[in-house]
């Protein structure tokens, strides 16, 4: 919906929309290079040579269970759990 208030509406259960899922279809592949990517299509110089892409994939599969295992209900809970513990002045 455009205008004030607007935004999009889900049309699914917030607990099965998981943050990674969205970033996916927005974003793409959550490979940190474009060398992690599907091994078959990538055309890196390297391939098979670089020290570098199991430190790469370690990180993807950081990011992605991360991603992936937070849902927007989560998302929706923590924000409110923020909003009912503001602290109002904790200035000395």
């Amino acid at each position: 919906r455009r205008g004030v208030q607007g935004g999009y509406f889900l049309n699914c259960d917030p607990a099965e929309i998981t943050v990674g899922k969205v970033i996916r279809i927005v974003e793409g592949p959550l490979d940190p290079v474009r060398c992690t990517g599907d091994k078959e299509s990538a055309d890196c110089p390297m391939k098979g040579k670089c020290s570098l892409i199991r430190l790469w994939d370690k990180a993807r599969l950081a990011v992605e269970h991360v991603y992936d295992s937070t849902t927007f209900k989560d998302l929706v809970e923590q924000d409110k759990n923020l909003k009912n513990n503001h602290i109002q002045n904790y200035s000395i």
